[in-house]
């Protein structure tokens, strides 16, 4: 699995990233469905967005706390998580995709994502 993970993340898909938008509709998400219980939400991003709002930010902390949800960011190609990091459980970069090194590999990351959330 690990190898086709690795081959996907090189597609390229052209879109525009708005973090905000993407975290107000995640939050809608966790906050809506009672199923969404210790929910993952992951950002697959190449982190040229930044996350601005705080009372998104102060809201997306609160729900995860209150319903043991985690947020990962894997930023691919750049040098900054854009904020991110305020929310994220797990940040990761890989800053250049076309040519990762042994350091650079997200095994790291995929080990913390496949970690079971321990519930309190």
């Amino acid at each position: 699995m690990g190898k086709e993970f690795l081959e996907f993340l090189k597609y390229t898909f052209g879109g525009g990233t708005d973090f905000n938008t993407a975290l107000r509709a995640g939050l809608k998400a966790v906050k809506g469905e009672k199923a969404f219980q210790g929910a993952d939400l992951l950002f697959l991003t190449d982190g040229s967005s930044e996350l601005s709002e705080r009372p998104l930010i102060r809201e997306w902390n609160e729900i995860k706390a209150e319903r043991k949800a985690r947020i990962f960011s894997l930023i691919i190609g750049n040098y900054d998580a854009g904020g991110l990091d305020q929310v994220s459980d797990h940040t990761y970069i890989i800053h250049d995709s076309g040519n990762w090194q042994i350091e650079e590999s997200p095994a790291r990351f995929i080990k913390a994502v496949s970690r079971p959330a321990r519930m309190f």
